[in-house]
Formats: C-alpha cells, sequence, structure tokens
C-alpha cells in the first residue's frame, strides 16, 4: 500500500533543556558565518519551486467538516487575559469592623468570580463569546469568529467572509484594524504571535511586543501552515513559517529560514499539520486512494522520531512525547475517532466518537489531549489523558451534526 516505512530505529534526543537556547546558538553561529545579517525577508530569498509528479489527492488530516457551516483549521492561543471580562469584581462598599463575628457564621456575601466554564487550560470561541484558559469571558463584536489569541492588550480574531477571510485585530469590544486574508490564522506554540497570507499575497506577522511585521510575497498557490518563533522578524529564528501548496500534489511543503524559502521540513513532505520549538515537526508525506502516510520528524537532527501509514499524525505535545493522530483513511463529515500517539507511533489512548465526528483535536497540556466532538448526538468539549480516562470539559445540547457551537483556539 505504501513504500513509507511504519517505523524507523535511532529515536533522536529531544533532551535538550533549552531548545529556545538551541535555536538562538544555531542563530549565532550562522550570523558568524556571514549568511544573513538582515532580516530574513521572501523575496531575498525567493527561488525556483520544486515540482513533483501530479498524484491524487485523498481526504486527509484536518477535520474540517465540509458542510453548511464553513469549518477550518484553528491554531493559537492564550491564557492570559487582557483586561475586558464579561463580568468584574464588584469592590468592597463598606469598611471591615473591628467587632469579632462568631467563626462559624458564614459569609452572607457570595463569591461574586464565576468557577471556570472549561477547566483550566481551554480556550474556545461559543458565539461571540471567547472564553479563555483561565476561564474568564469576552465577549467579542461577531459571533462568526472561528479563531482567537490574545496579542498583548489586543484579540486577534479570524472569521470566515465569502471567498476568503477576514483577521480582526480588537481592543475591547472595537475592531481597531482588520486585514483580508486568503488563509486561517495560524498561531506560534507560545500563543504570542499570529500569522496569515493576505489576499494580495503577504505573509504577515503579529505579535504584541513588536506589532506587525511582513515576510513579503508568496506564490498565489501558497497557503500557511504552521510558525514558529517569538514574533521579533529581526531574528531569522524569530519568524519561521511552514508552507505548502493548496493543492499539495503539485509541489513540496516548505519553510522559510536562514538555508532559503524551499527548504524541506522533512523528507518528503506534502503537508505541515505543526511544529515546535523543539525541532519537531508533523507531516504527510504520502498519499493514497485508500491510506496517508507520514510521521513525526526531528528537525535538528534530521532523523525520524516515527514514521507511519496507519494514522495521520497531527498535533504535537508540549513536551514532544506524544502526538494526536486521526485514521489513516476517512471520508464524510470527518474523522470519527482521534489516537494519542507515543514516540513509537502507536497508540496508547484512542476515543471513537458514537455516531459522530470530531472537529478539532489538540492539547490540553503535556498528557492531556482535548476534542471538540459530536458523540451520541451532542457536541461537546472533551478532553482524553495519555491514560485513557476521558472527561467531559463542556456539555453541549443535542444540534446538527454540520455545524459545532464550540471552536477550540490555543490549538
Amino acid at each position: 500500500m505504501s513504500d513509507t516505512p511504519n517505523n524507523t530505529p535511532n529515536n533522536p534526543d529531544n533532551s535538550s533543556s533549552d531548545p529556545w537556547g538551541d535555536e538562538m546558538t544555531s542563530e549565532f553561529d550562522r550570523r558568524v558565518r556571514d549568511l544573513h545579517e538582515a532580516p530574513l525577508t521572501l523575496d531575498q530569498v525567493k527561488g525556483k519551486a520544486v515540482t513533483i509528479k501530479n498524484k491524487r489527492r485523498a481526504a486527509v488530516a484536518g477535520a474540517v467538516l465540509a458542510a453548511a457551516a464553513v469549518i477550518v483549521p484553528v491554531a493559537v492561543a492564550a491564557g492570559n487575559g487582557f483586561g475586558h471580562d464579561k463580568a468584574d469584581v464588584a469592590p468592597a462598599t463598606s469598611t471591615p469592623s473591628e467587632t469579632a463575628t462568631d467563626p462559624a457564621t458564614p459569609d452572607p456575601t457570595p463569591d461574586p468570580t464565576p468557577p471556570p466554564a472549561a477547566g483550566a487550560g481551554v480556550a474556545y470561541l461559543e458565539g461571540a463569546d471567547y472564553h479563555r484558559a483561565d476561564g474568564t469571558v469576552t465577549t467579542l463584536p461577531s459571533a462568526d469568529y472561528l479563531d482567537a489569541a490574545v496579542l498583548g492588550d489586543q484579540v486577534a480574531a479570524y472569521r470566515f467572509a465569502g471567498e476568503n477571510g477576514v483577521v480582526d485585530l480588537i481592543d475591547g469590544q472595537t475592531v481597531s484594524q482588520t486585514y483580508e486574508v486568503r488563509t486561517s490564522m495560524v498561531t506560534a506554540p507560545d500563543g504570542a504571535t499570529v500569522a496569515f497570507v493576505t489576499t494580495d499575497d503577504e505573509l504577515v506577522f503579529l505579535n504584541g511586543e513588536h506589532g506587525e511585521q511582513s515576510l513579503g510575497k508568496v506564490d498565489p498557490d501558497v497557503t500557511l501552515s504552521a510558525i514558529i518563533g517569538d514574533g521579533d522578524c529581526g531574528l531569522e529564528s524569530g519568524c519561521h513559517p511552514f508552507l505548502e501548496h493548496a493543492d499539495f500534489t503539485t509541489g513540496d511543503a516548505f519553510e522559510i529560514n536562514y538555508e532559503g524559502p524551499e527548504t524541506a521540513p522533512a523528507p518528503g513532505a506534502l503537508q505541515v499539520h505543526d511544529a515546535d520549538d523543539r525541532f519537531l515537526v508533523s507531516v504527510t508525506t504520502k498519499v493514497t486512494d485508500d491510506s496517508t502516510c507520514g510521521g513525526l520528524f526531528e528537525r535538528r537532527s534530521q532523523q525520524w522520531v516515527f514514521q507511519t501509514c496507519e494514522h495521520q499524525v497531527q498535533e504535537i505535545s508540549p513536551t514532544g512525547e506524544f502526538t494526536t493522530a486521526f485514521p489513516s483513511y476517512y471520508d464524510g463529515l470527518g474523522p470519527g475517532s482521534f489516537s494519542i500517539l507515543g514516540t513509537d507511533g502507536e497508540p496508547v489512548a484512542e476515543k471513537t466518537a458514537k455516531d459522530g465526528v470530531v472537529e478539532r483535536v489538540g492539547w490540553l497540556d503535556d498528557t492531556h489531549a482535548v476534542a471538540t466532538v459530536y458523540d451520541d448526538g451532542a457536541w461537546k468539549i472533551i478532553s482524553l489523558g495519555v491514560d485513557g480516562e476521558e472527561k467531559v470539559l463542556v456539555e453541549g445540547a443535542a444540534g446538527a451534526i454540520e455545524e459545532s457551537p464550540y471552536h477550540l483556539t490555543g490549538l
């Protein structure tokens, strides 16, 4: 079925205690070797595209619901607040009395702080309400947003509009700037930087500290799939994008780094699903009529952690020890299940939606995946631990399988 092996020995050493420091050291060495002293732009490194033989494109990862509601891949985001919550704690209105009170008498004043709606670490959109990871809720100007990220004092939010999309910068409930985009918003692993390709084919990075930065033009058929870095595009490692062709059968995926604009993120990579600052990248390398092959690749050592044709490898856990994955092949509205894979590429936990579909899967913490699923007649947000334990974080009402009321962010 495939000439791609299911596993590969020599699992790379991912034990660096300071991967970002390694990246910075590597960056310094490159500059000493007189590579690029100025900020890297796409125009400076643009070269001839690598093409491959056309091949049939099958249903692959992304868990997009191709139905009435357009559900696009999401990326990002943030757990810290930015000061515009739906409910604020009321200040005290009286001076505390010096008279001792009976310790057995309960305080008649209720706690005005609501408990987190979805548990620590879960960030999601429900209509216009942006539920942040700390449990607070912010109301955005529109109920159409599919993704959101906190960038300093503002929120960047993506919504679909016509044939393309829109990224709004929101201050409170006011849209301060709008970008017309042709790719969904992608967020860095730390949640502090987002990027997208505009309808003018410009690759733009937004960061709360560094503001708006451009890496120049990309080809009209190129889309953005992942980014890493701290959002400082003055450093080659600060704004590091991974891109692919919209019809990936026309060319290989590539990353823009000090070596040029068409460096392969992994050997034979057609699609990039996720990347992190530990030099890991999850990719698809081959698609046939009834399967998808790919794996997890370590860019620093240039070695495969594992390869498989049994699963579509997706999101990388914060420690790099696990990945989420979809079935190798599925059709219809999307995958009906997902797995958590170990570094050998074998499942350690699995979830199957009863008569349903899995819309999006990411990571809640180091050992728990989080997913939006239509399960047993209702949409809900669940967590799945590497030990197989499943918990419902947000319970939804029965509704149409074609349209999820929840959109996870921070993934």
